[in-house]
């Protein structure tokens, strides 16, 4: 059968944080994991499809309820397209709840309503 295009992006970072940090760790764990994906010989693309609204606190105090409230209206879809049958992976650097992956999942979805989402972390916070 015909593979379905496969598009990568990361969870994004207030550029606040960006400029104080030097870089979106997410991003910087993304683009080294196209490189492997790439030389096993899957054709695989970077977009930045997420954008911060605005900057939050950290969320690492607070309870899984407001984690979820917190992130309501803190991501926005970038206007970058997409194939309109693409898997897309969303890369983040720490999960603990899950609130912000899943509030990411659903704007990518409501840009890309055809796209198939799957949500990546490399580490979980105990």
């Amino acid at each position: 059968g015909q593979r379905r295009p496969v598009v990568v992006t990361a969870m994004p970072v207030h550029l606040w944080r960006r400029f104080k940090r030097g870089y979106n760790q997410s991003e910087a764990l993304a683009r080294g994991a196209l490189q492997g994906v790439r030389e096993a010989g899957i054709d695989v693309h970077y977009r930045t499809l997420l954008k911060k609204t605005a900057h939050r606190k950290s969320q690492i105090h607070f309870d899984p309820f407001h984690r979820w409230s917190n992130t309501k209206g803190a991501l926005q879809a970038t206007k970058k397209r997409v194939p309109k049958d693409a898997l897309i992976f969303i890369i983040d650097d720490t999960v603990t709840t899950g609130s912000s992956l899943m509030r990411a999942a659903e704007v990518v979805l409501q840009a890309h309503p055809k796209a198939e989402v799957h949500l990546l972390a490399l580490a979980q916070e105990l």
